[in-house]
């Protein structure tokens, strides 16, 4: 049976300026799992419109067979923000 599991991984807590980016690691996830990831900014009145980008994904598996997937997200706007991360993955 199908399932697919999703909801936030994480917060940032520092303000992220423009142009700057913070590391991340995913865990809890099996061989064959469709992973998805998305960085979404805080809404916040005022200021300039938000931007994420999520790069540099990167999946290892380790010799006891657990899993991780590395990953930075970058703030491409122009305004400094927070931001949550939240992951989905289909496992069946």
């Amino acid at each position: 049976m199908t399932t697919v599991i999703y909801g936030p991984s994480g917060f940032s807590v520092n303000d992220l300026p423009p142009g700057a980016q913070e590391n991340w690691v995913l865990w809890g996830f099996s061989w064959g799992d469709v992973v998805e990831i998305t960085a979404h900014p805080f809404y916040l009145t005022g200021g300039q419109d938000r931007k994420l980008a999520v790069l540099n994904i990167e999946s290892e598996a380790a010799p006891d067979g657990s899993r991780r997937i590395f990953f930075t997200v970058k703030n491409t706007g122009i305004s400094d923000l927070n931001y949550g991360v939240f992951t989905s993955w289909i496992r069946s």
